[in-house]
């Protein structure tokens, strides 16, 4: 349970400065979104964050096997 905290808060941590960048105003979003290309870098980062969150959940599973077969020998 310490692991998921642990890595729950180390992703809010990435997430919340990523998203300040597009909430924030400055010529990089404006000029992203006038040629339209900020709808693929909000995709791009979408599929990385749901990829690392994947793997995490699927790491932490792991673990607790591995946690559980050391317990029971």
């Amino acid at each position: 349970m310490k692991h998921y905290i642990s890595s729950s808060i180390l992703n809010h941590s990435l997430l919340i400065p990523t998203v300040m960048v597009f909430l924030s105003p400055g010529t990089i979003n404006d000029f992203m979104r006038s040629i339209g290309k900020i709808w693929v870098v909000v995709a791009a980062l979408l599929i990385i964050f749901i990829g690392i969150v994947v793997f995490l959940f699927l790491l932490e599973k792991r673990i607790s096997k591995l946690e559980n077969d050391l317990d029971n020998e």
